[in-house]
């Protein structure tokens, strides 16, 4: 159970776990008392008229709340569906006094505008971490733009090989810390898809439709700015089991041998593997990849910033194709990074390899190997920020879930919300996702961390996430197979995010409603999973303190709710009863209702 503080409700401990604790939703500590194995909770039904009603409007849920039980209560609304994605939805909240009592604030009147949500994320965080945010925002809208370019369409590795990459024989290359570029010897022997070992400095490069290729340390690769793509010279600095360092010898000064060595052997020692687990290989159905060179190549370059400075790497699926089907493509797979500097750390970079990987894992799985559509955005998106959370390196990741909390009610898990931006992605989603994704995973089982930098055991969580990657369906089909509604994830999920380390009675401490308590990572130094009531580190230095969602008073109005999503709302009746009505103009393949708890009695 996470711990922390509901922002004017009840105070719990703080709590440290240890790193070598199973990451899972449940507690095994015998010294503490007993859960409820059910959620108190008030009685919510529907079988008035209204709630069979063929015409607006429809009630969809109903529920009397008793002073005698408790005099303030958690009132969680939610809309889902299977089907749809990107709807918003007009929810009524009646509320009606029994018995000629009056309620407590005046339910019946409207409640005030609501603050803005640039308002909100200054009032709740300040400025400096608004503007973090607002970076964290830029970047996205820079990687819409990135995806908006890509070329789709189905895409088989049969029968394709090599890649456009070029060796430079006989060119000079990269130096470190403002030394001068040695010459380094560039065609160093054959090599071959099955055999592409080429040492600790050169990869294996094959022409597009061979087999066989050349070992090569000086390369020319293709960069796609806004302006059009251009040939780049880069040099082979690092290359191991599982990605090589190809650094722009443009920057070749900017990346010194130790910054090499770190980022390879982060790379080497802990993202990849657990990328690995949680997500699946980069490989065709026949253990290849792209290229051939047997590794993923991880292009440092500044001219990642051209396209935006915030911008701290992508992944482009183009890459992958042929150059009959992109003339810009590389051929290969491949990570586009910046290098190090003022604002950009390597535990920064780190972070976005985790995220950009899984891009990639992703595509394999779905198009190349089960010839399925690409993964949703907002799917794929949230299984990359949990990425760089599983990894060790989530302190961006986190960021995007300071920003939802502050707008739990406008944002989709899926799509748009009102008064967010109408893209298809936002920083407050990504947020929301990755919620939705550590929940699954903590569910199914959550796993267990060791203390060596690969040392991982799946209880079930892993097999769930990897499971979500690596079946054909996508999206909202993906989870149908976790054989519940979408809407009950919606539902669960809303109802943690509100409840857990709150410390409200016989609540807070139900397992199938707890997130994980988080951990330090023995390897990375930081923190792994969250708890969304106690202060989060930023990647720059300073803190973000979270105190769980923003709620509002419940009133009797009318409000916009983002589809796939909901409210957390409060309300008190101190004395005498007050009846709760959900009604919305809404009949098919979409499921509304609430969950009222008891906060104190």
């Amino acid at each position: 159970m996470g711990c922390g503080l509901l922002a004017g409700l009840l105070m719990v401990a703080a709590c440290e776990p240890t790193d070598d604790e199973p990451v899972g939703g449940v507690n095994n500590n015998n010294s503490t008392p007993a859960c409820p194995n059910t959620l108190p909770q008030a009685f919510v039904s529907c079988a008035e008229p209204t709630c069979t009603a063929t015409a607006a409007p429809r009630t969809y849920a109903r529920a009397e709340l008793n002073s005698d039980t408790a005099n303030e209560w958690l009132v969680i609304s939610h809309a889902g569906s299977d089907l749809f994605v990107n709807q918003t939805l007009n929810l009524t909240y009646a509320l009606e006094t029994v018995g000629g009592l009056t309620a407590a604030g005046d339910p019946s009147s409207s409640s005030a505008p609501r603050l803005t949500r640039v308002e909100r994320l200054r009032r709740a965080f300040g400025e400096k971490v608004f503007m973090a945010i607002a970076r964290q925002r830029r970047r996205v809208a820079a990687e819409r733009r990135l995806r908006a370019e890509s070329v789709s369409g189905p895409l088989s590795l049969q029968g394709i090989t090599g890649t456009a990459i070029r060796g430079r024989p006989g060119a000079a290359g990269g130096g470190a810390n403002g030394a001068a570029p040695p010459i380094r010897p560039q065609q160093m022997g054959g090599c071959s898809a099955s055999g592409p070992s080429c040492g600790p400095d050169a990869l294996c490069v094959i022409p597009q439709g061979e087999t066989d290729g050349l070992c090569e340390s000086a390369l020319t690769l293709r960069f796609r700015g806004l302006t059009g793509a251009e040939d780049v010279a880069a040099t082979v600095r690092a290359v191991g089991e599982f990605g090589a360092i190809v650094v722009d010898d443009a920057d070749a000064t900017a990346l010194s041998d130790q910054d090499v060595n770190t980022l390879l052997d982060r790379f080497e020692q802990r993202i990849a593997p657990f990328d690995h687990q949680f997500f699946g290989l980069p490989q065709d159905g026949q253990g290849r990849d792209r290229d051939g060179n047997g590794v993923v190549i991880l292009f440092v370059t500044s001219r990642v910033a051209q396209i935006d400075p915030t911008i701290v790497g992508f992944f482009q699926s183009t890459d992958l194709r042929p150059t009959s089907e992109a003339p810009d493509s590389n051929a290969a797979d491949l990570l586009y990074l910046q290098p190090p500097g003022p604002g950009i750390s390597l535990d920064q970079l780190s972070g976005t390899i985790a995220h950009e990987y899984q891009h990639l894992i992703n595509y394999y799985a779905k198009v190349i190997n089960r010839g399925s559509d690409p993964e949703e955005v907002w799917l794929d998106e949230g299984l990359s920020t949990f990425a760089e959370d599983a990894t060790g390196y989530g302190a961006d990741a986190f960021t995007n879930i300071a920003a939802y909390l502050v707008s739990v009610a406008e944002t989709s898990l899926t799509g748009n919300g009102p008064n967010l931006p109408s893209e298809a992605d936002s920083i407050e989603r990504r947020g929301a996702v990755h919620l939705l994704v550590r929940y699954l995973f903590e569910q199914a089982g959550g796993a267990s961390y060791g203390l060596a930098p690969d040392a991982l055991t799946d209880t079930g969580g892993i097999a769930a996430v990897r499971d979500l990657v690596q079946r054909p369906d996508t999206g909202l089909d993906a989870f149908q197979e976790t054989g519940r509604s979408f809407a009950d994830w919606v539902q669960d999920l809303l109802t943690t995010i509100a409840i857990d380390g709150a410390g409200i009675p016989n609540a807070s401490c139900n397992p199938n409603f707890t997130f994980a308590p988080p951990q330090i990572d023995a390897f990375t130094g930081f923190q792994r999973g969250i708890d969304l009531r106690t202060p989060i580190t930023l990647p720059g230095g300073g803190s973000i303190d979270l105190n769980g969602p923003t709620t509002l008073l419940l009133r009797a109005e009318e409000v916009p709710v983002a589809l796939n999503g909901g409210e957390i709302r409060t309300l008190s009746t101190p004395t005498g009863r007050i009846r709760v009505r959900l009604t919305a103009d809404v009949f098919t393949d979409i499921e509304l209702g609430l969950r009222i708890i008891p906060i104190r009695d």
